[in-house]
């Protein structure tokens, strides 16, 4: 039941008061209609023992409202919307922790492919130079170079993330390796078709999703994915309006996006962070193993015959021992063993962290 609450000093101004009950819950709500030369403003307060309740309150109000048939009779404008304030102050935090999280397995990723060189090899000149503009460094060169390292990924909008991810495109490093291998095999009808197929393969152009990340974060329609959740953070960010049906669907796209990000970081971490030590490392061995042979081969031509066998031995044996070392240093080093994914694990509030 709705009752007028006394007079007003204002002729134009008239309240009302009621209870409506949510569920099981019973909230205090106030209408206040007022008139303007042919418009009239209606403002509603709810009071309720918390906020959950009194949006809901304000939902069944709205709904109520839009339903009523008053469209008919007026054209409706949200001036101030509560209910898209909340959702929009919910979904903020959520959108915070998966940019954030993107942001960390880019540069782990490319810092581990690329190292300090990760922008100019694999990002175009175009968007380079959009995200120089953007980061405005000043000073020496070597002052302004250290500044874009800082804040490259932290200059990028999730639209950059898409456009750095899923364009096709050659990196300098895959462009040299084509050059060479287009410079070794002028005759290219010389090549079997085996040849020629892994060549394709080699040097067609990728994306960065296709490169690095597809195994490690198996969504099938990733690239939707993030074109949604983009259209969601705009609206969020720009605070327009964001009904619950629209928060209950972002959050879980969002959820399941993160949670595979966090996966991908930690198989990045664990995994690729290892192996780039041990290629390192294997690269050392084959250089000492390459010295050692070289050692052998000029002690050889200046001992005495009578300990070059001896020598020779000695050398040959330490020489197999790092080519070995070599071979096999990676083989097992590195645990395959990473839980399968799955869009509904729950991460607990620390990992998420």
């Amino acid at each position: 039941n709705i009752t007028k609450s006394g007079e007003c000093d204002n002729i134009f101004k008239r309240k009302y008061i009621c209870m409506i009950k949510t569920q099981k819950y019973m909230c205090h709500v106030e209408f206040i209609l007022t008139q303007v030369v042919g418009v009239n403003y209606l403002d509603v307060y709810v009071e309720c023992s918390n906020k959950i309740r009194g949006i809901s309150c304000l939902e069944l109000v709205q709904n109520t409202l839009f339903t009523s048939g008053i469209k008919d009779e007026y054209i409706d404008i949200v001036s101030y919307d509560a209910i898209s304030e909340y959702y929009c102050n919910k979904i903020l935090p959520k959108l915070n922790k998966l940019e954030r999280n993107l942001r960390k397995l880019l540069f782990s990723t490319y810092i581990v492919n690329y190292g300090t060189e990760y922008y100019r090899a694999t990002i175009s000149d175009d968007m380079q130079t959009r995200i120089k503009g953007r980061i405005q460094a000043k000073g020496t060169e070597q002052k302004k170079e250290i500044k874009r390292l800082q804040e490259f990924f932290y200059s990028l909008e999730l639209a950059d993330i898409q456009k750095l991810l899923f364009t096709p495109q050659w990196t300098d490093v895959e462009s040299h390796s084509q050059q060479e291998f287009l410079a070794n095999h002028s005759d290219l009808s010389k090549l079997s078709d085996e040849q020629l197929r892994k060549a394709f393969n080699q040097f067609t152009p990728q994306s960065d999703w296709d490169r690095f990340f597809s195994e490690k974060i198996p969504i099938s329609d990733i690239e939707s994915t993030i074109d949604e959740i983009r259209q969601y953070r705009n609206k969020a960010a720009h605070f327009k309006f964001y009904s619950k049906s629209e928060y209950e669907k972002s959050k879980r796209l969002i959820k399941t996006l993160n949670n595979a990000v966090i996966r991908a970081i930690r198989i990045t971490e664990e995994k690729d962070f290892a192996a780039t030590n041990m290629k390192a490392m294997v690269k050392a061995l084959e250089g000492l193993s390459k010295t050692m042979r070289e050692l052998r081969e000029s002690l050889l031509k200046t001992v005495s015959d009578s300990i070059t066998s001896i020598i020779e031995t000695s050398m040959l044996s330490i020489s197999k021992t790092m080519d070995e070392m070599a071979k096999t240093t990676l083989s097992g080093f590195v645990s395959e063993d990473f839980t399968e994914f799955d869009e509904d694990y729950e991460l607990t509030e620390d990992q998420e962290l």
